[in-house]
């Protein structure tokens, strides 16, 4: 995704729920599905999807960090049950 730039699409201009529903779709649809559509509409539905997927891969990773950061806050556990 990051190779073709898909990750930094800016779709704000575009209404928040119907992104979201596209997105839905193409998680949802069988790959023959996703080929039967029409050019512009298939294009559509698969950067929506992968917007949603990118977003979603960010948050993921900043809660990973985060827990990872309170890990490393705990005090060590050898000390503990020493």
């Amino acid at each position: 995704m990051r190779a073709i730039g898909a990750g930094g699409l800016d779709l704000s201009a575009l209404p928040a729920r119907r992104v979201a529903a596209l997105a839905r779709y193409a998680d949802q649809a069988w790959a023959t599905q996703l080929a039967d559509l029409v050019g512009d509409r298939r294009i559509a539905t698969l950067l929506a999807y992968i917007h949603v997927l990118t977003a979603s891969a960010r948050d993921d990773r900043t809660g990973i960090e985060d827990a990872m950061g309170t890990v490393s806050a705990l005090p060590d556990n050898r000390t503990l049950l020493n």
